[in-house]
């Protein structure tokens, strides 16, 4: 589905699985965040991981890095993946990386909560070709 949102509901309160699409651009980004499907956290990645574009994390990763907690982007857990990611990129921590479409696509794993948590990576084009990164969870499409 190009330039929509695909979403899964798991229960009552849960926001549900959400799959990013590069067609559709700001807009479909823009209404993600709006929707608190995702969250931005632009300045603390490009503080923490080195990453100069627009990034977000999103509502589901959240939830299992943070269990029950109120989104913040001063959050230990947010700055543990920061971390990881910057980790992943520099080639320090095992990776998955592979091209769907015009996005690429790192997964990797990493301790933000005392438990293992499989991170991926999204970063793509909008229809500016403007890049943007958005950190899901190995469990969304």
């Amino acid at each position: 589905m190009q330039g929509a949102v695909q979403r899964s509901e798991s229960g009552a309160d849960r926001k549900g699985d959400i799959a990013v699409s590069d067609s559709g651009g700001d807009a479909t980004r823009d209404a993600l965040l709006q929707a608190g499907l995702l969250y931005d956290i632009s300045e603390l990645a490009k503080t923490l991981a080195q990453l100069d574009m627009p990034t977000a994390i999103s509502h589901l990763l959240w939830e299992v890095i943070a269990p029950g907690e109120s989104f913040r982007t001063d959050h230990d857990q947010i700055k543990q993946v920061c971390f990881a990611f910057c980790f992943a990129r520099a080639g320090l921590l095992p990776t998955e990386l592979s091209v769907q479409g015009s996005a690429q696509v790192l997964r990797f794993q990493c301790l933000p909560c005392h438990r293992m948590v499989t991170v991926v990576a999204v970063v793509h084009p909008l229809e500016d070709r403007s890049l943007v990164c958005t950190l899901l969870s190995g469990h969304e499409n």
